[in-house]
């Protein structure tokens, strides 16, 4: 739905509001200021009890702190104005820890949980905890979550720094090891040019993330894993389980200029210049993934992206997967712009292009499990592989490609699709040079522009997809947006790829029509469901899998007009994504819910 700017007066009346809330909280309970009332954020802490605020003025803190188990908040004054000048003039340099092993920056160690919370500040210097619950390993040298949770906000985590000749992860921020009992939330951070260096194997230069959370609206660039010896992994971001698999929701992040170096040279060298998914039942969208980079030794995997050992409760949607590259010898390898290894994840609505790497310029699947990795509404273009498959190579592998656009995707080799030994559907797609398959097509899909390859008003894409396909007794569906949240269908069919043409007409409707909003997002059993602007008539309102199955139906009756909300208990639905629509008359609306656990 799309908003109409708001007015100077509107503004300045939310911008009050908004002041007048935060200092209605802050005052509930005591402010803490540094230094006025104590010279260094420790003491602060120190200070403080659970709800209290530390509020630093601006400067540099040559110190490590930790929260010790505090549930209170510790920011700049970026807390009172929202001034971003706060968060690069408030520095925590924690460059000179009394004891070398202990050189994280921030800590949260004593079972904090997301009442914790660091917001606006620099923090820098870290080098990283040494020997938390392994021997001879170095983590977080920015910020370190161990055993606990914590809400990392609004902060700049740089330059800072793991040298070690053992396991490393997470120079930025490291959190973990899995436990169903702590969350973090690091939202709206910028992570930059943080870096490991070791001589064993290494992940997440940026972030490594091993606990349940919410890694969202983060700026994850210039960061570096380097191995002298081992593997390297997820320059910008690690996520993954360990004994046990995470939650993790990954959205609307900008993972862009990574890199990854190994110098291994056996099996495995470097991996996922951006963004690695290990053991992760969470949800993946709407990040951009762009321009990171691996090189090294042995079988590189995945420039941009790789999707581990998951199944298909791992939805991977709405993404832009782009310009990733590897630099490999001339005995090297290196497999997919994206890369599926050991999983079955459902990829949804992602733009993957201009890609370049040795096999499977887009796509590269190697998995030896039965259930099919889903490949729905996507747009695979501009790709290159040095050997073969500029599109996607499959290996060994039961994969379905539905919806999907493959074009101009080029290799010496095979130019668009490369299937070895596999179990491969193909239909209702769209094949540059062509393919067997139910509903597919070999036509110019006439993209408007070359960024995200929207599809023309007539283009052969249009109403040429299918809502739904059955495979080996199960159905797959189209999804009930594209790329852009814009629904499907939205006039005579579903198109091809995943962008759906949207008519202003269409949207128009919508804005003067009834109105669903969800509330919060993720939720983790109870969900609230607000209805307004509907007329006096017929109200129908359930809740959909993402493959489009109905599991509830929570309104079917006649409502008078105006508007209403709804508590819902989703406690006996497993964690995942889900839709809830409502249809009011001729008015249909829907919304999405993610539920955590």
């Amino acid at each position: 739905m799309r908003l109409v700017a708001k007015t100077k007066a509107m503004k300045t009346k939310t911008l009050l509001t908004a002041i007048i809330l935060i200092f209605s909280t802050i005052l509930s309970a005591q402010i803490i200021w540094v230094p006025t009332d104590h010279p260094t954020i420790q003491d602060g802490i120190f200070a403080a009890a659970d709800g209290d605020t530390v509020v630093v003025e601006e400067g540099t803190y040559i110190e490590n702190i930790s929260f010790w188990g505090k549930a209170i908040t510790v920011a700049s004054r970026f807390i009172l104005d929202r001034d971003t000048e706060h968060i690069s003039n408030t520095i925590i340099d924690g460059s000179e820890p009394e004891d070398p092993n202990y050189g994280s920056v921030v800590t949260f160690e004593s079972g904090e949980d997301t009442s914790s919370v660091i917001m606006g500040f620099t923090i820098t210097g870290g080098s990283g905890t040494v020997d938390i619950s392994v021997i001879n390993i170095t983590v977080g040298a920015g910020i370190l979550c161990y055993n606990s949770g914590a809400t990392i906000i609004n902060n700049y985590i740089e330059n800072n720094n793991i040298e070690t000749f053992y396991y490393a992860e997470g120079a930025g921020i490291s959190t973990g090891p899995p436990d169903l009992n702590f969350y973090v939330i690091i939202k709206n951070n910028k992570v930059s040019n943080n870096n490991i260096t070791s001589n064993a194997a290494s992940n997440g230069g940026g972030i490594g993330i091993r606990s349940n959370g919410l890694v969202s609206g983060n700026e994850i660039f210039d960061n570096t894993v380097e191995s002298l010896s081992e593997y390297a992994v997820g320059g910008g971001i690690f996520c993954g389980g360990f004994e046990q698999d995470v939650n993790v929701e990954i959205h609307n992040n900008n993972i862009y200029e990574n890199s990854v170096f190994s110098l291994s040279t056996v099996d495995v060298g470097s991996s996922a210049g951006g963004l690695m998914i290990y053991k992760n039942n969470g949800s993946v969208s709407h990040n951009k993934i762009t321009a990171n980079y691996i090189e090294g030794g042995g079988i590189q995997r995945g420039a941009g992206v790789v999707i581990s050992s998951v199944d298909a409760s791992l939805v991977f949607e709405n993404n832009l997967v782009a310009y990733n590259q590897c630099g490999v010898e001339e005995d090297d390898e290196c497999w997919g712009g994206l890369q599926v290894h050991f999983g079955s994840p459902v990829l949804l609505n992602n733009v993957i292009y201009h890609n370049e790497v040795s096999f499977g310029g887009g796509i590269f699947i190697y998995s030896f499990l039965e259930d099919p990795v889903q490949i729905i509404n996507n747009t695979i273009t501009e790709n290159y592989a040095e050997m073969s498959a500029g599109g996607i190579y499959i290996h060994e592998a039961d994969v379905l490609i539905m919806n999907t656009i493959f074009w101009d995707n080029s290799s010496p080799g095979v130019q668009e699709i490369s299937d070895w030994d596999s179990d491969l559907e193909v239909v209702y797609s769209n094949i540059d040079g062509g393919w067997e398959g139910e509903g597919n097509i070999d036509e110019n899909p006439d993209f408007e522009d070359d960024t995200l390859f929207h599809i023309t008003d007539g283009s052969a894409c249009q109403n040429s997809a299918t809502e739904s396909f059955e495979l080996n007794g199960s159905v797959y569906y189209c999804p009930s947006f594209d790329y852009e949240d814009d629904p499907r269908p939205s006039d005579g069919g579903y198109d091809i790829g995943a962008d759906e043409i949207f008519f202003v007409g269409l949207n128009e409707l919508r804005v003067t029509g009834c109105e669903l909003r969800v509330f919060p997002v993720p939720c983790t059993s109870i969900v609230h469901l607000r209805i307004s602007n509907i007329e006096q008539g017929y109200v129908n309102l359930e809740i959909f899998t993402i493959e489009g199955v109905r599991i509830k139906r929570l309104l079917k009756e006649v409502k008078m007009p105006g508007g209403y909300e709804i508590e819902v208990d989703l406690s006996d639905l497993p964690t995942g994504v889900y839709f809830v629509r409502l249809q009011a008359g001729d008015d249909i609306e829907t919304a999405k819910i993610i539920v955590t656990n």
